[in-house]
């Protein structure tokens, strides 16, 4: 399993069941390529000021598994945001992943938020906010 040095952030709200990915147009595409693949970890910023979200999830991982669709997940545990689901629709999120590195929009944002039919996300998906990729400053 591929494991990268600290990197994107992943902000969890403490009030809702959402959080908010963000990262530079490499980040989001070694992400893309670890949802391709089927498998990835990512240790996660978690010093940065996240408001108004509560806490700094701490890894990413991405699981290849043999199910209907993508469930996303947080361990508040672990700190950890799991996306874990079929190859073919890992693919599906990692193509939106990188059209938010290569938009160039610092306001673009995509939500993947499951619900009941859903094409590639399980109903019960943690919802997560995929905030277009910026470069650093």
């Amino acid at each position: 399993m591929t494991y990268r040095e600290k990197a994107m952030i992943v902000a969890l709200s403490t009030t809702t069941n959402e959080a908010a990915l963000s990262g530079t147009p490499q980040e989001y595409a070694e992400l893309a390529a670890a949802l391709e693949r089927g498998q990835g970890r990512f240790a996660l910023v978690t010093t940065e000021n996240i408001a108004p979200y509560g806490v700094a999830l701490e890894t990413l991982s991405v699981e290849a598994v043999d199910t209907p669709t993508v469930r996303i997940t947080v361990d508040r545990t672990a700190l950890d945001l799991a996306i874990r689901g079929p190859v073919r629709h890992l693919a599906t999120l990692s193509r939106i992943v990188l059209a938010g590195a290569d938009s160039g929009d610092p306001k673009g944002h995509v939500h993947l938020e499951g619900f009941e039919g859903h094409d590639f996300l399980a109903e019960d998906s943690f919802s997560l906010t995929v905030h277009d990729a910026v470069d650093p400053a």
